[in-house]
């Protein structure tokens, strides 16, 4: 269910860019079978959390290109989802790549500063979603003393260079 979530909005995300059905066919083709997908396969996890992730840039898009509340609405259930079910890893990826993203498109377009409120909103409704879960593992998280860890340890985990070639 979660690839055909997947394709599905790879498919709208694709055609929203104006590629055509061929090019979008092969874009989900490469999303669902391509590298990390790939190589994550045996990890449910993964393919949950990889569902998502196309979601939550099709909800940006809709917002900034038609102010389209279900754009919002998407990106807070991509983003949630992605805390709930995905992995930290994939949540991180999703929230770095919709960052450089947004931040290049702002950069390019000023007057897509204007959008700036709704996608925090949405990202707050999106924590708001998720906080019980969130809350559960902070807690087990400080009983374990997994919050004592330096900035270095945590970016090394977070980031490992060798799965950079994934």
């Amino acid at each position: 269910v979660h690839q055909i979530i997947a394709g599905f909005f790879i498919w709208k995300l694709a055609s929203h860019w104006q590629a055509s059905r061929l090019g979008s066919m092969i874009a989900i083709v490469i999303y669902l079978f391509g590298g990390f997908s790939t190589i994550q396969a045996s990890k449910e996890w993964a393919v949950l959390g990889m569902a998502w992730l196309p979601g939550a840039f099709l909800g940006t898009e809709w917002w900034i290109a038609f102010r389209s509340r279900k754009g919002l609405a998407l990106l807070a259930i991509s983003l949630a989802n992605l805390a709930l079910i995905g992995h930290f890893q994939v949540a991180q990826i999703t929230s770095l790549g919709l960052f450089i993203w947004v931040l290049t498109r702002v950069i390019l377009m000023p007057a897509l500063l204007r959008s700036i409120p709704g996608l925090i909103l949405s990202i707050a409704i999106a924590l708001l979603i998720a906080s019980p879960q969130l809350a559960v593992s902070w807690k087990y998280a400080n009983e374990v003393g997994a919050n004592e860890r330096s900035f270095s340890i945590l970016a090394y985990y977070s980031y490992p260079l060798m799965n950079f070639t994934e």
